[in-house]
């Protein structure tokens, strides 16, 4: 991996560390990551070593198109309520970026907040094939609903930037306007442990958040001096290192 690609890696090692320590089961299902399993499957085909009937060949296009449109995890967890279990799922979505140049921060509450209606070419994200994929099939699945937004999809956007000279871990939910506009509203670690969002993430999310960033955790990881050493490593042997570093 280059430099580039391990920033992309480590973020999303990080956001399943946080993740695990919050009790989530974690699902890859995005395209990069179910593809190692289908190594076998891809080299008969791509290969030309077996051919596929019309039917055999239309359900593996449409296998790709689909694995190929979802977000990178699937997330979920089941919680003790009151009289019954409650279970948590929610899509996410891993970035890292070092400067998000239509990142802004709201005047009344702080919130940063990005616009992410632009197609895939003009958005810095790009999350626009995530949104439209996530609508249609829920469409699809519910007929009768006529309200097919993103609003009624628990899509996540876990993003690591530099805020304020700093690495900083945002979390934040993918939502419509009635202009038919895409938004996310990111909490910072801080905002997100004066918030009623609390009972959807626990305080413990703020919690892992501002030990990662007290300790400087964050900013040891994406140095040079960290990441140059691991370019020639395997992917096994950069999270091994990854994570004994974070629990230390």
């Amino acid at each position: 991996m280059n430099i580039p690609q391990l920033k992309g890696f480590i973020a999303e090692e990080i956001a399943k560390y946080h993740f695990k320590k919050l009790e989530y089961n974690i699902v890859p299902i995005g395209r990069e990551k179910i593809e190692p399993e289908l190594s076998d499957l891809l080299l008969f085909i791509r290969g030309n070593i077996a051919h596929l009937n019309n039917q055999s060949a239309n359900s593996f296009q449409l296998f790709e198109n689909t694995i190929s449109k979802l977000p990178d995890y699937a997330i979920w967890k089941i919680s003790p309520g009151n009289s019954e279990n409650m279970m948590t799922f929610r899509f996410v979505e891993v970035k890292y970026r070092t400067k998000v140049l239509n990142l802004k921060k709201h005047k009344t509450d702080n919130k940063y907040y990005l616009n992410i209606t632009t197609q895939d070419d003009q958005n810095e994200l790009l999350v626009h094939k995530y949104i439209n994929n996530l609508q249609n099939l829920y469409g699809i699945s519910n007929k009768t609903v006529h309200d097919t937004t993103i609003d009624n999809i628990d899509f996540y956007i876990y993003l690591i930037t530099i805020i304020d000279g700093k690495h900083t871990p945002l979390i934040g939910k993918v939502s419509s306007s009635s202009y038919s506009d895409f938004y996310v509203y990111f909490y910072t670690p801080e905002q997100l442990e004066k918030t009623k969002l609390l009972n959807l993430w626990g305080k413990d999310y703020a919690i892992i958040s501002n030990y990662f960033m007290n300790n400087n955790k964050l900013e040891r990881v994406f140095s040079n001096d960290f990441l140059v050493p691991l370019i020639n490593k395997d992917k096994d042997q950069i999270i091994n290192h990854i994570i004994t570093y974070l629990e230390a």
